[in-house]
């Protein structure tokens, strides 16, 4: 009964704490510039996992050069993105934009990819096309 009584006691302890809730910043981004500066920062930090060493040699920070592109503070974003995240289903609404947008871009390059690829094929093509023409040409003189 003790052991009951114990476990009861830190479970209601444990669940009697409080969340913090982050004020509103004095200065609050609105919900689309959030998501294009959290756009960039990942597409920044996919960048960084991918070629870490030319973002190092080039003095590429993710967070600053997202910061000074948007001419942002720092501690502004920073702020900004504990406040929207006070709101579990509006900091995911904003996490979905997100992602709706780098779906689309992915997309787009898949387009892009495609066609070059195509394009790359139907020269390939003209070329050996070519090739056989000229050596059917040779061979019949």
């Amino acid at each position: 009964m003790k052991k009951f009584i114990s476990i009861l006691t830190i479970i209601i302890l444990a669940s009697c704490q409080s969340v913090e809730k982050f004020p509103k910043p004095e200065v609050l981004l609105p919900e689309d510039l959030m998501v294009r500066m959290l756009i960039d920062m990942t597409l920044l930090n996919a960048a960084k996992s991918v070629s870490r060493q030319e973002l190092i040699e080039s003095g590429i920070h993710p967070k600053e050069f997202m910061c000074a592109k948007y001419d942002i503070d720092p501690d502004i974003f920073k702020e900004n993105t504990k406040y929207y995240s006070n709101d579990l289903k509006k900091y995911e609404a904003l996490f979905q934009r997100v992602a709706d947008s780098l779906a689309i871009r992915v997309q787009k390059i898949d387009t892009i990819i495609k066609a070059r690829e195509a394009l790359i094929v139907k020269e390939d093509s003209l070329k050996y096309n070519k090739l056989i023409d000229s050596t059917e040409t040779s061979i019949k003189n």
